[in-house]
């Protein structure tokens, strides 16, 4: 069985957190979660009575609290298509990364 997720332990901890995640999400326009390509718009939950943290505005799930590394802030795109549709948005069809993501170099040229 896993350990258990840590758990603030003061309102002062659970504030730093929520403070941490507003200054690391705070001007980003996208978010993925874990290893995934897909990325997702930002919208903030109420975590606890005052608090929010980020989440994905889809409600696509991730375990976890998110300020763990589960939810990685990011200026890219937003690709997910039930994101676009609630942001009245066509989606980055096609792409897996968008345009402005590192792309893999070339190893050989023909």
């Amino acid at each position: 069985m896993a350990a258990p997720l840590p758990q603030p332990h003061t309102r002062d901890d659970a504030e730093r957190i929520a403070d941490s995640a507003h200054e690391a999400f705070g001007g980003c326009t996208g978010l993925t979660i874990g290893n995934s390509r897909v990325v997702h718009g930002v919208t903030w939950r109420d975590w606890l009575p005052g608090l929010q943290l980020p989440a994905p505005r889809c409600r696509q799930g991730f375990s976890g609290h998110g300020v763990l590394g589960e939810l990685r802030p990011t200026s890219w795109t937003v690709t997910c298509k039930r994101c676009c549709k609630l942001l009245d948005e066509q989606p980055a069809l096609g792409l897996v990364f968008p345009a402005d993501a590192p792309i893999q170099p070339v190893l050989w040229t023909p």
